[in-house]
């Protein structure tokens, strides 16, 4: 079963939105998928 998230927009610069990208690469996951997981990471730690 695939778990529906609602749709977000985040405004990047080029900078970040290619270290994400590189990150996500890195870890072999889609950028959708990292910045899942950070943004639960962040809300686990309030």
């Amino acid at each position: 079963m695939t778990i529906k998230y609602p749709t977000i927009t985040i405004r990047l610069d080029q900078e970040v939105k290619t270290l994400i990208e590189r990150q996500a690469k890195r870890e072999d996951v889609s950028v959708s998928e990292l910045l899942r997981r950070y943004i639960e990471a962040g809300l686990h730690n309030v």
